[in-house]
């Protein structure tokens, strides 16, 4: 299993829904440094995780986006790592 770690710039996005009740939008929550991490391994496909500091009053949760350099992923899973950082699973968008 081999890991890539990766400091990038990101947007925390909640997804709300437009007023005519047709789609959604963005709506950026919070902009912060983090760690992406590529996790691969033989047998898995390629998985990635971001390291990412605790905002006061920021609930990160599953159905919300993270947008870095390197594309636009989806919030599979939320783990709190400590009292300061979250860890994010997430998926390609």
């Amino acid at each position: 299993m081999s890991t890539v770690r990766v400091k990038t710039f990101i947007d925390v996005i909640e997804l709300a829904p437009l007023k005519s009740g047709q789609g959604v939008t963005d709506h950026i929550v919070a902009s912060m440094g983090a760690y992406r991490e590529e996790l691969r391994t033989l047998k898995e496909e390629a998985r990635t995780a971001f390291q990412l500091r605790q905002i006061p009053g920021l609930e990160v949760k599953e159905n919300m986006v993270l947008v870095c350099d390197t594309g636009r992923y989806k919030i599979t899973r939320v783990k709190r790592k400590d009292d300061m950082y979250l860890e994010a699973l997430v998926e390609r968008d």
